[in-house]
């Protein structure tokens, strides 16, 4: 660890508020890019809900689909409650703990209305293109 004294003060000094400006700039760009992209969500949502629905209203299907984009918004929502909490200077381990619990959950729900099965479930099939082959032996007359 260096010393302070008077020939390096002064530059000490600027590399720390060099670094407050940067992190400061890092924090604004972030919070800009969630503003953003809220906006855009809250956009997509608002022109879905003026579509008129493709499928009937007592449709399984459409049930599943509303409650597919329900939980799609939920998991957007959680995201950024989880990067809220880890921006927070005293960073509460619990809240991100009950946080990424949630979002697990949610994903979960996610992937099970969208009808996509857990890796490794599904096997590849056979490939159908090249013959099997099986050994006959010959026959003797």
């Amino acid at each position: 660890m260096p010393t302070f004294n008077k020939q390096n003060a002064s530059s000490f000094g600027a590399m720390g508020h060099e670094a407050y400006r940067a992190k400061r700039k890092a924090q604004q760009d972030r919070e800009a890019l969630l503003q953003r992209l809220l906006k855009a969500e809250e956009t997509r949502i608002a022109e879905s809900a003026q579509r008129p629905p493709q499928l009937p209203a007592d449709s399984p299907d459409d049930f599943v689909a509303r409650k597919l984009e329900r939980v799609r918004l939920q998991w957007g929502k959680l995201d950024v409650m989880l990067d809220e909490a880890l921006d927070k200077s005293p960073l509460d381990a619990g809240a991100v703990d009950r946080i990424a619990a949630a979002i697990c959950r949610v994903a979960e729900l996610e992937r099970t209305l969208a009808n996509r099965p857990l890796p490794g479930s599904r096997r590849p099939s056979a490939d159908r293109s090249k013959p099997s082959f099986s050994f006959t032996p010959p026959v003797d007359s």
